[in-house]
């Protein structure tokens, strides 16, 4: 099921782009 596919990623995305945006922030 390509939705089901979609909604797993979306679930991944946002985790690894807080991670980012932490990093971002303490880099600074």
């Amino acid at each position: 099921n390509q939705l089901a596919l979609f909604l797993q990623t979306f679930e991944i995305i946002p985790f690894q782009l807080l991670v980012a945006i932490k990093n971002l922030f303490e880099h600074r």
